[in-house]
């Protein structure tokens, strides 16, 4: 009987240690098969693979990692693996998770990465307030090697290889409400160019408030810049250390110093740059920040813009109030300087808002006196659209001292401008993409231009830009003047067609306007560009009055009367108008009269004995009457 119970007991033995070889020996088999359904439901669209190489009660090891098409897969990962013990698991605590090879590939649409094969709409949105409290484990270590972020634009493809390492130390220590977030500390290395550059960090989040410490050395702009779209270079130097409250967002307290070096950005058309691309050695562009004791200070050294024209702002302070959470306060920008001339001081208050900061402010213009300028706009950075800011300048139409252009633009000569201005500028950035407009308008203006003895009065102007970024404004926009003086001739009731095409061309389409009591026309559209100084028209003349005609060119002791048809070329060399071989008759049918007073005038200094003087002599005796 003895003997009997033992043999069911080594058979029943035996039965466990066989199905637990064949489960061991199928386990992987069985894990990787709940991992692929699981995804299935979650993401029934997409394809996913997964080979589970070993699972026991210290890990797991992963290979071949593949979501999306195996052509062009949105996720790839070479090797996986997680290390835990049977006390961790019990407590939802991860040791070690493990990932080499890591590939992310996508497409960046609208400021945002969207991997291939998804939509922009599908996945998991991170909202606001979301925290790491929430995530459903700990991680004591996170290691991520040999990795790479890939993403095409609309023109382009860009490439990121990174480490990531992020240690956590685990609490024992239990919250009312659910897991404690432990303190995290770890290094993000990108590599560009051949340069490995550091960005390091720390947190730690208790009762909903974080702690943080981040510091960069020598941080390329262009590897955040590239995520939405821009051709940006130079270099970033930070170090921060804070205390924000996430629920609803809120600092406590934060001290931050940053500094700006060689910053450029670049588009299809032009460049510009903060402190770089000028003259001689420029000191880096500084900012301090903080916040304590419920008020907020902020220093800057001031910057140097450099594009078409120059624009340096000696220092930027400001200091307002933290109050329940809410940032307040305001800015003060004592002097602005366009081209070395001082443009006045900008003062703003500024507001927080859920995403990030609204300001609003009014600037009063020293260059052109009794111009005010309203300014407001936004920046931020918002989970639907990224980072984002706006800006909107406005001026109701108002009159403004003379204006002296060549100070801020790069002219041959001075023309200066009296008269009325309104206009409304708007600018924003979201999503990745920029946009802009201007509306302009100037009204009962003069112009002068000394030097040229050039006065053009009763001058009315209204612009349109769609696309301010580009600068290239609608075709026909109108230009008037009541009356032009240029050397001796006199014009009136001009009307003009014209378009800007870029900062620094622009085609007059059309005109027309009075001279010597008849009418001229262009014949042609005229393109005016800063690189190019000389310039030919062809004028149509109808019924031009002679005797006016005589009275402008300066011919002395002349008279005559009828009215002339014609063209007249007319020629711009290094700002000097000219006419030359003109051909002007009088209308079909019509006749008049000529008188000339001193007909030596036609031979002076041609010899008595040449050809052309006797054609001239005989001319002359022909115009007498």
């Amino acid at each position: 009987m003895v003997k009997r119970k033992w043999r069911w007991l080594a058979g029943i033995m035996f039965l466990v240690l066989l199905f637990g070889a064949l489960l061991a020996l199928n386990f992987p088999r069985l894990v990787q098969l709940g991992l692929e359904q699981l995804v299935a439901r979650a993401l029934p669209e997409q394809t996913f693979s997964v080979t589970v190489q070993r699972v026991d009660m210290s890990g797991a090891d992963l290979a071949a990692l593949m979501l999306g098409d195996p052509d062009k897969p949105a996720l790839r990962i070479d090797s996986l693996k997680v290390r835990f013990s049977l006390a961790g698991l019990w407590s939802r605590h991860l040791e070690l998770l493990a990932i080499d090879g890591l590939q992310l590939q996508g497409q960046l649409l609208d400021g945002r990465f969207v991997p291939y094969g998804f939509a922009e709409q599908e996945g998991p949105a991170l909202q606001a307030g979301d925290t790491m409290a929430a995530l459903p484990v700990t991680i004591g270590q996170l290691r991520i090697s040999r990795s790479l972020l890939s993403y095409e634009t609309a023109d382009r493809r860009e490439q990121w290889p990174f480490n990531l390492e992020l240690r956590q130390v685990r609490k024992n220590k239990l919250q009312d409400h659910g897991e404690l977030f432990a303190p995290v500390t770890g290094v993000l290395t990108l590599y560009q160019d051949g340069q490995e550059l550091n960005l390091t960090l720390a947190a730690e989040m208790k009762d909903e408030l974080l702690s943080f410490q981040a510091a960069a050395s020598d941080f390329p702009i262009a590897a955040v810049a590239a995520l939405w779209g821009q051709d940006v270079s130079g270099q970033l130097q930070f170090s921060a250390a804070g205390l924000v409250r996430l629920r609803p967002f809120a600092i406590s307290s934060l001290d931050l110093h940053g500094a700006l070096e060689q910053f450029v950005q670049r588009d299809d058309q032009s460049s510009w740059g903060l402190n770089a691309a000028g003259p001689g050695e420029l000191p880096s562009l500084r900012l301090v920040l903080s916040v304590a004791d419920d008020k907020w200070q902020m220093e800057s050294t001031g910057f140097v813009l450099y594009s078409p024209v120059e624009l340096k702002v000696a220092t930027i302070n400001g200091a307002g109030l933290v109050e329940d959470g809410v940032i307040t306060g305001g800015l003060h920008l004592p002097a602005i300087m366009l081209n070395g001339h001082n443009m006045g001081g900008l003062r703003f208050d500024v507001e927080q808002q859920p995403a990030g900061v609204r300001f609003s402010g009014s600037h009063a213009s020293r260059i052109m006196e009794g111009v005010t300028i309203k300014i407001k706009g936004e920046v931020g950075n918002s989970p639907e659209h990224g980072p984002y800011a706006s800006l909107q300048l406005t001026a109701p139409q108002q009159k403004f001292a003379a204006l002296h252009l060549k100070r801020f633009i790069n002219l041959q000569q001075d023309v200066a401008v009296t008269g009325e201005l309104g206009f409304q500028a708007a600018g924003a950035f979201s999503k990745g993409k920029k946009s802009g407009n201007l509306l302009l308008q100037l009204s009962n203006t003069q112009l002068t231009v000394p030097e040229s003895e050039i006065t053009v009065a009763g001058l009315n102007l209204a612009l349109t830009i769609p696309d301010l970024w580009q600068l290239r404004s609608l075709p026909a926009q109108p230009l008037e003047f009541a009356t032009a003086n240029i050397g001796n001739l006199d014009f009136a009731a001009g009307k003009f067609a014209f378009q800007v095409e870029s900062a620094i061309s622009v085609v007059l389409e059309n005109g027309v306007f009075n001279w010597s009591e008849g009418q001229v026309s262009s014949s042609e559209a005229i393109r005016f560009s800063t690189s190019r100084q000389d310039y030919a028209v062809t004028l149509l003349c109808d019924r031009l009055s002679l005797a006016s005609l005589f009275a402008q060119l300066g011919v002395q002791r002349a008279a005559g009367e009828g009215y002339l048809n014609g063209k007249i070329p007319l020629t711009v060399v290094d700002g000097r108008i000219s006419f030359s071989n003109g051909l002007l008759s009088s209308p079909p049918g019509e006749g008049g009269t000529i008188k000339i007073g001193d007909l030596g005038l036609l031979t002076a200094g041609i010899p008595k004995d040449s050809v052309q003087f006797a054609q001239l002599d005989l001319a002359g005796e022909a115009l007498q009457n």
